[in-house]
């Protein structure tokens, strides 16, 4: 099935939202929006080539349930989803999937003893599998340990 194109972050938020609902997961969502509220337009103030009539919106998502589960939304196709402290930097049109993976059960931790390591691993079905290295042990990461 071809990955739905979320050109604005109010269509991601609309698709991310609808897979939470599919998982029986709460959203709770807050919206900054302007030049003077956002990231991306705080950047763009002093630059030549910001388009004026762009109105910048980035966007925070939090999900209730195990695990702990936020996503950040920026202006540009960028997103930082965050899972029991794990921050993974995924490209928008993949975030449905890729939270569909982790509430799936598709995401685990790999630890390795010498040397000592964990990492965390999504895998997203098309997708190069996701890893990011784990600083802080939580109880649900243990749980999903190999």
């Amino acid at each position: 099935m071809p990955r739905s194109v979320l050109p604005t972050t109010q269509a991601a938020v609309a698709a991310v939202t609808a897979t939470a609902e599919r998982h029986g997961r709460s959203v709770t969502a807050s919206h900054d929006i302007g030049a003077d509220q956002t990231f991306a337009g705080l950047l763009a103030t002093g630059s030549d080539d910001a388009d004026p009539s762009a109105v910048p919106h980035e966007a925070l998502l939090e999900f209730g349930g195990t695990p702990a589960v936020t996503v950040r939304l920026f202006t540009h196709d960028e997103a930082r989803v965050t899972v029991e402290g794990v921050g993974f930097d995924v490209r928008r049109e993949v975030l449905p999937d890729f939270l569909d993976a982790v509430w799936s059960g598709l995401a685990h931790v790999r630890v390795r003893t010498f040397p000592p390591a964990q990492t965390l691993k999504v895998a997203v079905p098309g997708e190069p599998t996701y890893r990011e290295h784990v600083d802080l042990m939580t109880p649900w990461l243990w749980k999903v340990s190999r």
